[in-house]
């Protein structure tokens, strides 16, 4: 009688997963050739696994459904799943809570099609007017030592560079945005108005979780940076630029 172990088992796993992965790598690289450019495999490879996983606890485990997953998180960054900045998103994830899991994610993603659209123009100029804006802001516009008037100059800064994304947000979500991204620069070790403004920058172009996402691992290794602050928040910023640089190529 044949007998297969615990750990001969796990070794199946793993293998059928890495298959899985290597197979959504691949149609990640023929549908976002311009991601599959900037990033390569080994970091398209992260975002398969962790967006997996992810997706998974949504109850989204077909090749289709991780891949339109993966979609979704290459647009909306890694976290658009319960990213604030994304409201519709979230209640589109709510609406109908009694349908199959894949009709709502297929749902799901017209609807983020059709809001890409509206937000960033069908053939993103509206996006390319925020890159400009971001390529030529100085980070000196958020000194100030004052909470409050730092998180409405950050506020009016994100309105002021991509106006039809921040008015989803409206100012309200705005100064949330601001509040979240000063304790997020905190978690990294940066305390300065500088951080917080450049964070907050990130964090409503990219996502809420931008810096715990493969499709952007310039960040990690920026915040992962030893020395002082001004030359870990420049860092951060030249990488930006950088990405902005490839975006309006």
């Amino acid at each position: 009688m044949l007998t297969i172990r615990t750990a001969q088992l796990d070794v199946f796993r793993a293998q059928a997963a890495d298959r899985f992965d290597r197979r959504m790598l691949a149609a990640l690289a023929r549908t976002f050739p311009r991601d599959h450019a900037r990033l390569g495999d080994a970091p398209l490879l992260a975002l398969a696994r962790d967006g997996r996983a992810r997706a998974a606890r949504q109850g989204w485990r077909s090749e289709q459904s991780v891949y339109l997953f993966l979609a979704l998180a290459l647009m909306f960054g890694i976290g658009f799943d319960s990213d604030p900045q994304l409201p519709w998103l979230q209640q589109a994830l709510v609406d109908e809570p009694g349908a199959h899991p894949v009709a709502r994610l297929f749902e799901l993603h017209a609807r983020a099609l059709d809001q890409l659209d509206a937000v960033e123009g069908e053939h993103n100029e509206h996006l390319i007017k925020a890159l400009v804006r971001h390529r030529a802001l100085d980070l000196a516009r958020f000194e100030t030592d004052e909470d409050g008037t730092r998180d409405a100059l950050i506020a009016v800064t994100l309105a002021d560079m991509h106006p039809r994304k921040a008015a989803v947000l409206g100012e309200a979500g705005l100064r949330a945005t601001a509040r979240a991204a000063g304790a997020q620069a905190r978690a990294h070790g940066l305390h300065g108005a500088r951080a917080q403004g450049l964070v907050a920058l990130l964090r409503f172009m990219l996502g809420h979780q931008f810096d715990d996402d493969p499709a952007h691992p310039w960040v990690g290794r920026a915040l992962a940076m030893p020395g002082p602050e001004a030359v870990r928040v420049q860092v951060l910023h030249e990488a930006a630029l950088g990405l902005l640089a490839h975006g309006l190529g």
